[in-house]
């Protein structure tokens, strides 16, 4: 019955929905000239800026396939889910590295290929300490949950190369709705168990790694997570501006549609993003 169950999820994951709103766009872009006010909206306020409508539906289908699919399999159990969420989430990081290297050892190293090396690098590393956390916590401790991340990381990998070595802003696109799905989860997780969590010390690998980052280590269990969460909300910022504009500025508001048609987007979608290297 199970087996059943993730196949129909799996499957009308890739149903294209009825009707998708376009986002409002009124004229609230702080300080943007009329040229760059123009750009916004030729770049931002279209379905899937720019990109061919079909790939954008299936990046939207292939996330919520495999989330379907973790849903019914990791029920009621957050830390392996955190586990798993983790271990593909620096998949993506190391997959753009890893294009970029080899462009770059055929002599492409032009500035921003360089920056986007280091940016993309630091990603990784973060989310590799998220997982250790999730590991310290547990989240491993399944041989068949461990199997399963792994093999999902593997084709993962390979795919995410051949998408950034072939058409780049969509290999950014999957990974901006990965990442507002791991926000939304860490947010819903912290609402649920907030207070449990509080009681509890965060492992010693995770408050080590924010205390050599800014100096300032989470106190508790709680803290820990709102630091990843918040972690998830950053990378997803950064790949926003990535897929609409193409650029290491950032975005504001998720490409559009939303990531799930009936959950708001990560920043509220009464504005347009008017990215700071243009200002």
């Amino acid at each position: 019955m199970r087996a059943v169950l993730v196949l129909i999820t799996s499957a009308r994951a890739f149903q294209r929905p009825h009707h998708v709103p376009k986002p409002a766009c009124p004229a609230a872009v702080p300080d943007a000239s009329p040229a760059e006010y123009e750009r916004v909206y030729a770049a931002d306020c279209e379905v899937g800026a720019g990109l061919d409508e079909r790939f954008y539906d299936f990046n939207r289908g292939l996330v919520a396939a495999v989330k379907g699919f973790l849903d019914v399999f990791l029920e009621g159990r957050d830390v392996p889910r955190f586990y798993v969420l983790e271990t593909l989430a620096r998949v993506p990081y190391f997959a753009y590295v890893s294009v970029l290297h080899l462009r770059e050892t055929f002599g492409h190293r032009d500035d921003d290929h360089v920056a986007r090396i280091r940016v993309h690098f630091a990603e990784a590393d973060n989310e590799l300490h998220h997982l250790l956390m999730m590991e310290a916590l547990g989240g491993n401790a399944s041989v068949v949950d461990r199997c399963l991340a792994q093999t999902l990381a593997v084709g993962y990998f390979g795919y995410c190369c051949a998408l950034y070595a072939t058409n780049r802003r969509l290999a950014y696109h999957l990974s901006e709705l990965i990442e507002a799905h791991a926000y939304e989860t860490y947010d819903d997780y912290l609402r649920r168990e907030g207070s449990a969590l509080k009681m509890q010390e965060p492992p010693p690998v995770i408050r080590e790694y924010y205390e050599s980052v800014d100096g300032d280590p989470p106190k508790t269990l709680y803290d820990a997570f709102v630091r990843v969460r918040d972690d998830e909300q950053s990378h997803w910022a950064s790949l926003a501006g990535l897929v609409q504009f193409d650029t290491l500025g950032g975005g504001s508001v998720a490409t559009p549609p939303c990531a799930a048609d009936d959950e708001a987007c990560l920043a509220a979608p009464d504005e347009c993003l008017v990215p700071a290297v243009s200002r």
